[in-house]
């Protein structure tokens, strides 16, 4: 089982670039300086840019 940073079950994943920024184009599998993270659905439509952030604590970039 995979937490979001909210605490809630992740069922999405995102890529984040080497700069830290989510990868929306390019190959979908990566490998090299690229980081994937879990999300949940709702968290994963923020960083998608498809629903306006309520809130970003929490999401730190490594």
């Amino acid at each position: 089982r995979t937490i979001c940073r909210c605490g809630r079950k992740a069922t999405m994943v995102v890529r984040l670039g080497s700069d830290g920024k989510v990868a929306k184009q390019g190959q979908q599998v990566a490998i090299g300086k690229d980081v994937y993270v879990s999300l949940c659905r709702r968290h994963w439509e923020e960083e998608m840019g498809r629903s306006a952030p309520d809130d970003l604590i929490g999401f730190v970039s490594p």
